[in-house]
């Protein structure tokens, strides 16, 4: 289990992956702290806390003069909206904003996904996450990858073999590299995904390829520990 999907008290999974780095990446120490705390205790379905700004301070270990200036710096940046609350007995309401949101929020406005994409974002959701070279969650950007082409008619054998190659690139460089970066996102793969779509070769080359990850996950560090 990699850095990111933390497993939590009570047994739910929290998704720290790209969004997440991006706010790491955007926000100060003590504003980073706030969001991953919201992150950690605002329902899924709505990525939104309400709080008493006194309460949350406490939680935080924060002084409430810190704790405004954390909240004024994630409106600002555009991580957080804040709706405050209009007198002492009503509570104020802190919302990550979607793109930093790293789960489905049940108020989207997307149609209902028919039953066959759902399949087939499935299938390409347990492509993705197999390989050791990737550490990821499987979060909103990239269902809506897999839908995407799900709607361009690309079969899900074609997407593995993407998976499958990309791979193999990735792990032979951080095998040559153990700084190296792994595998964030879905959309890594979609360069890959085209050249194996124009290239033509016998599907023993595939079965190769894959041999080939096998052997070099082998040589991997336990990232998925």
């Amino acid at each position: 289990m990699g850095p990111s999907a933390q497993l939590l008290p009570g047994g739910g999974w929290f998704a720290a992956g790209e969004r997440f780095e991006q706010a790491l990446r955007r926000l100060s120490d003590g504003a980073f702290k706030v969001f991953a705390y919201v992150c950690l205790r605002a329902p899924r379905a709505s990525g939104e806390l309400a709080f008493r700004q006194a309460e949350l301070a406490h939680s935080l270990g924060k002084s409430r003069s810190a704790l405004a200036r954390h909240l004024t710096e994630l409106a600002d940046k555009g991580v957080c909206t804040i709706r405050h609350a209009p007198n002492q007995h009503r509570r104020s309401r802190l919302r990550v904003r979607t793109r930093f949101w790293p789960y489905l929020r049940e108020d989207s406005r997307a149609p209902p996904v028919p039953c066959a994409t759902a399949a087939y974002i499935d299938s390409v959701r347990q492509a993705f996450l197999k390989p050791a070279c990737v550490q990821a969650a499987f979060g909103p950007d990239d269902r809506r990858l897999a839908a995407q082409w799900h709607r361009d008619s690309i079969p899900i054998e074609t997407v593995r073999r993407a998976i499958h190659l990309g791979c193999v690139r990735k792990s032979a460089t951080m095998i040559d590299h153990p700084q190296s970066q792994p595998i964030r996102s879905l959309r890594y793969f979609q360069g890959v995904l085209q050249e194996v779509r124009e290239v033509s070769v016998p599907d023993s080359f595939w079965d190769y390829v894959e041999y080939s990850l096998e052997r070099l996950e082998r040589r991997l560090p336990d990232l998925k520990s």
